[in-house]
């Protein structure tokens, strides 16, 4: 997959992403965590560019030990994200309900499959080569 096309299915799934987010908040019982959600977007979103560009560079190289080191990284630095951003969020807006996590989750598994769907196209490309 070249960036050009990367780029076009990101933006589709943010748009997807902001669609659901803002339909979603117009449900009382999951309100306060539309602010998180656009933050998770914006955050996601640079992560999988970055991603995709080391993918892309290790992959020219047919550098399998680095290519696997980048899954293993891109894993930790999503963790440690997913971790930091609903914490710090809480500290600073001290939700009302708890219920403000459901459209971060929702952006977050969202973002994961599609993160796991490029970079097993990066590997499918890797192998034909």
């Amino acid at each position: 997959m070249d960036f050009p096309r990367f780029l076009t299915y990101l933006f589709s799934l943010i748009l997807i992403l902001l669609g659901i987010i803002n339909g979603l908040d117009h449900y009382e019982i999951i309100t306060g965590g539309k602010t998180l959600a656009e933050i998770s977007i914006v955050v996601f979103a640079i992560i999988n560019i970055l991603f995709f560009l080391l993918a892309a560079f290790f992959s020219e190289r047919s550098d399998d030990k680095n290519y696997l080191n980048l899954v293993f990284l891109n894993f930790i630095v999503k963790f440690v994200v997913v971790l930091i951003i609903p914490f710090i969020y809480y500290q600073q807006v001290k939700p009302e309900s708890s219920n403000f996590i459901v459209p971060y989750i929702i952006v977050y598994v969202v973002f994961t499959i599609f993160e796991t769907w490029f970079l097993s196209k990066k590997v499918k490309m890797r192998k034909h080569k």
